[in-house]
């Protein structure tokens, strides 16, 4: 019995090790941005301090892949936290990335053009560099369930801009690829 259970336990061990090898990345800064997996797919997970409310926060991630993309997607970032941003609140965002077989690696992060987290790339004859940006505008309209959260007075100022509809998207994608 010991005997299987240590063969099930070097089993393990190796499968670690070359899922590890193989280029599972490793996040050069944990506290502001974390890989994690769903059951079906990677992601990140990434939280940056939200500037006084009346600026823009425009986040840029650079991503390192081995290879070039199998498919057209190459991933966007999503904005996790909605209602109203307080200075210096965290603002949590969720990463998509291009479908791999393994998440690209993180080469560069910020916000405001400060960065905030910087990687090393892979190392690989062909490889890939994508840039995805998000911008959250200064006009920003709180979803229904965290109006909770507002004052009177700016829970009225949601419920009239809700019966107009808004003159341009408050939420701006850009993708950028490129092999070298």
């Amino acid at each position: 019995m010991r005997l299987h259970l240590a063969a099930i336990l070097i089993l393990c061990i190796e499968h670690v090790t070359k899922a590890v090898a193989q280029g599972m990345p490793i996040s050069p800064c944990p506290k502001v941005f974390q890989y994690r997996f769903d059951g079906s797919e990677w992601f990140g997970l990434m939280a940056v301090r939200s500037p006084d409310g009346h600026q823009p926060l425009h986040i840029r991630v650079t991503l390192s892949m081995r290879g070039k993309p199998t498919t057209n997607y190459l991933g966007e970032i999503e904005l996790l936290t909605r209602g109203k941003f307080t200075h210096n609140a965290p603002v949590l965002y969720k990463i998509r990335f291009p479908k791999h077989h393994f998440p690209p690696k993180l080469l560069l992060m910020s916000a405001n053009n400060h960065v905030i987290c910087f990687g090393s790339g892979e190392h690989s004859i062909f490889m890939t560099q994508i840039q995805l940006e998000h911008i959250r505008k200064l006009s920003f309209i709180p979803d229904k369930k965290s109006s909770l959260l507002l004052d009177p007075e700016e829970e009225e100022e949601v419920r009239k801009t809700d019966d107009k509809p808004p003159s341009t998207p408050h939420i701006q994608f850009k993708k950028y690829a490129s092999g070298f």
